[in-house]
């Protein structure tokens, strides 16, 4: 059963990860610290579930390392 804890509120493409990236809001409480294991998310687009990994930190290059490469 899927349960709806939340909602994507912008989703993009990002080159620098090679890979789609979204931004989503969760009801505070909803979510227990084995709720973020991987394969346990999964994102609606258009009434197909795509799996989703969760991270509590934005994906940040401080040194601009990627950005060289």
């Amino acid at each position: 059963m899927v349960s709806s804890r939340g909602e994507v509120t912008s989703a993009a493409y990002s080159p620098t990860l090679s890979q789609s990236v979204a931004l989503a809001w969760i009801e505070q409480g909803s979510v227990k610290p084995d709720d973020l294991m991987p394969d346990r998310f999964e994102i609606d687009v258009a009434g197909t579930h795509h799996p989703a990994d969760i991270h509590v930190r934005a994906p940040f290059d401080p040194d601009g390392t990627r950005m060289r490469a």
